[in-house]
């Protein structure tokens, strides 16, 4: 087969793009934590903190949020897009009562939590949209467990507040070892959470908002996003009111919220308090701490900007819609299936650097026609087996020293990859029936071997087909995503494993993705390409 290019003169293959940035977290899916509020300035309409429902009446957040606020302020609850009105589960409601911590001290920010009674009760739906985060478990120190915060605030010190939710996930620690990076400032009252290294933190924006952490499929509210110095630095871990150590002054003071085991908290320390008034009957406490992950691309998330940046989008060149995804494996050639590729012409579209195919904002995008269509000799649209394509495009690709568009690097050759991790990514349907996504999407699966696969297909699956999926479903690529890449990370390179080819329905049980196994057409995309960069 033709020799490669001289590798000197090949571009980088298979490096992501991934940013840093609630600081180095990733925006939720919609409605996923549903006991998130933001509060919102009631004169200028502004989001200035956080906070979290715990009942149908009350949220819990920070007293230097509290300190300051009037009725007339608003608890926006069921929301995502802060700069839209299109999320439909979104409500807000003015406050009935403010309590701050009587104990709180806003010099060093201890007991700096606060309880917000709302004016009108909320009605939590069946369908979880709105719904209570549980509270810790008396007397559990949470030290050294991974923990997720969510807000709206800066994505880096002294950005702007987010439009959107996002989410991280940083590791609690003691407060002996948090006293050693903040000179003895650190209380009974705090919790810290941080990495060594910094990168990842709550930041402005933030304050007032739930740190949780996962018991036995229930997320609890650990913490309460407090202080800290700067955002995301090394050595100094973000800072959160301890929960455990006010279930006591909660239970008092809302007159008894649902918990998580519905039975009112024990008192933290001798003198013993007066006795606690009863929570409601566990009957009618509504479920708390579970989190609503929807199934899509199936069962995955929005990919950052030129995450994948190999990407392309299948363009219909007549009426402009999208309708495959793609590879690019060189400066002038993309994979992608044969049976998206049955069909097209050259004057359809690679639309390459996207991420948004529903807005034109997108900087780093651009497209090209083809030059010439290359579908597999072998390609049998009964059965897809040979399921894969090359398009040559009019105009080669100039690779940005940036990354934001780079080819995917080829397979190991004789490699079955099987039993690994995979990555789909696609815009299409994020629901079998359903309609192509406006962003990118990503999705990670176990593959299998053939043998495995062939027991659910009965054997339909060749040699040249490589599965994808989880036995239970929940997860798959779906209608759209046909063309575009499975990738495998090998030694901190992604490389191309499979195509998306087929399959029965998308996510079902039992019934893996099906996709062009790659590694099958290195000696044809070689010979037909002639010659490219294959590491």
């Amino acid at each position: 087969m033709p020799e490669p290019t001289s590798p000197s003169d090949c571009p980088e293959c298979g490096l992501v793009n991934r940013a840093t940035r609630i600081v180095g977290g990733f925006e939720t899916e919609v409605n996923e934590y549903p006991w998130m509020v933001s509060l919102v300035n009631g004169a200028g309409l502004y989001h200035f903190c956080g906070g979290s429902i715990i009942s149908d009446e009350w949220v819990v957040t920070a007293a230097h949020c509290a300190v300051g606020m009037v009725n007339s302020d608003w608890v926006l609850y069921g929301d995502h897009n802060l700069y839209t009105t299109s999320d439909a589960a979104a409500l807000a409601t003015n406050i009935a009562e403010i309590k701050i911590h009587p104990d709180y001290n806003s010099i060093t920010y201890d007991n700096d939590i606060a309880l917000l009674k709302l004016a009108n009760a909320i009605e939590f739906p069946d369908d979880n949209r709105i719904a209570p985060v549980c509270l810790p478990t008396a007397g559990e120190m949470y030290a050294d467990v991974d923990a997720t915060i969510t807000g709206w605030g800066a994505q880096q010190e002294g950005g702007s507040t987010s439009a959107v939710l996002f989410e991280v996930t940083v590791p609690t620690m003691t407060n002996t070892a948090c006293n050693t990076m903040y000179n003895g400032q650190i209380t009974d009252n705090m919790i810290c959470a941080g990495l060594p290294e910094g990168g990842k933190d709550s930041c402005q924006g933030d304050s007032g908002g739930p740190m949780i952490v996962e018991e036995n499929g229930r997320w609890k509210l650990v913490g309460v996003v407090s202080w800290g110095t700067g955002c995301a630095r090394p050595d100094r871990p973000g800072v959160y009111a301890r929960v455990s150590q006010y279930l006591n002054w909660i239970s008092e003071s809302t007159t008894g919220v649902c918990s998580t085991d519905n039975t009112p908290p024990p008192p933290t320390s001798p003198p013993p308090p007066p006795p606690t008034p009863e929570p409601t009957s566990p009957s009618d406490c509504p479920e708390c701490g579970l989190v609503n992950r929807a199934t899509r691309i199936v069962g995955g998330f929005e990919t950052e900007v030129n995450e994948y940046p190999w990407m392309v989008s299948l363009v219909n060149g007549a009426e402009l819609y999208h309708f495959c995804g793609g590879s690019i494996i060189s400066d002038e050639w993309v994979v992608t299936a044969a049976h998206c590729a049955v069909g097209m012409v050259n004057s359809d579209w690679v639309l390459y650097g996207d991420h948004n195919l529903y807005t034109t904002s997108d900087a780093a995008a651009l497209a090209t026609n083809i030059a010439e269509i290359k579908i597999h000799p072998d390609y049998n649209s009964i059965t897809y087996d040979n399921d894969i394509a090359l398009l040559k495009l009019a105009n080669a690709i100039e690779f940005p020293d940036d990354n934001r568009i780079a080819p995917v690097c080829l397979p190991t050759a004789g490699e079955m990859y099987a039993n690994v991790d995979a990555t789909i990514t696609g815009w299409g349907a994020q629901q079998e029936g359903g309609s192509t996504s406006a962003v990118l999407f990503e999705v990670t699966v176990p593959t299998m071997t053939n043998t495995a696969c062939n027991t659910m297909y009965n054997g339909q699956i060749t040699d040249n087909m490589i599965c994808a999926g989880l036995p239970e479903g929940g997860k798959d690529s779906c209608q759209g995503d046909s063309g575009g890449p499975m990738i495998v990370e090998e030694n901190g390179r992604w490389k191309l494993v499979g195509v998306v080819s087929w399959g029965t329905g998308c996510a079902r049980p039992d019934r893996p993705g099906v996709y062009a196994r790659v590694t099958k057409y290195l000696d044809w995309i070689a010979t037909s390409t002639g010659g490219i960069c294959t590491v």
